[in-house]
């Protein structure tokens, strides 16, 4: 619906809204629908007399799923974590317009979040490519977070962008991989 459309515009553009509830240390999951529903009564709707659509709870549930096991299955410093989680936000208006937009693992949106997971994935920031590669990795999200249009061709641009800026990492690592081989 529209007002559920208005909620996630107010929500994406006060990221803050995801630590704003009674218990910010809750799980990821909880703390989104918790915003969620914060954001709600700050426009008029009380959560006592209303409830999410099916479509609407199966977004929540589905954006849910995909970001927690990103969450739990990497080692994130917190300012990538923070992104991560911000980041959820567009995605989530984006499955509430198309709910089969994370089943197939190839689509933009998988490759993406697979993409920053694996560069923020333990990674200290300790050398000189290491920061390089995350600040690519920030920039990608900041685009993602950003954006107000809610579209797959804007991720699918991100998506390039972020794919073409590793690309030199990852020749540097075939071309070391296969001199080790030698």
């Amino acid at each position: 619906t529209e007002e559920f459309q208005a909620i996630l515009y107010l929500l994406q553009n006060s990221p803050r809204s995801l630590t704003a509830g009674p218990d910010p240390s809750a799980g990821f999951p909880a703390r989104l629908r918790e915003a969620v529903w914060y954001t709600a009564s700050r426009i008029g709707i009380d959560a006592g007399q209303t409830c999410f659509a099916p479509g609407q709870a199966d977004a929540i549930d589905i954006t849910c799923r995909v970001f927690e096991r990103l969450l739990q299955g990497h080692a994130l410093a917190p300012a990538a974590r923070n992104r991560l989680e911000q980041m959820a936000l567009p995605y989530l208006r984006l499955v509430q317009a198309e709910p089969t937009l994370f089943d197939p693992p190839e689509h933009a949106m998988h490759r993406l979040l697979s993409l920053l997971a694996a560069v923020w994935d333990a990674n200290a920031e300790s050398t000189d490519a290491d920061r390089r590669l995350c600040a690519l990795a920030d920039a990608a999200a900041r685009s993602v977070i950003d954006n107000q249009n809610g579209d797959t061709a804007s991720i699918e641009a991100t998506l390039a962008t972020l794919e073409n800026g590793l690309e030199p990492y990852c020749e540097h690592a075939r071309d070391a991989e296969n001199g080790a081989r030698m």
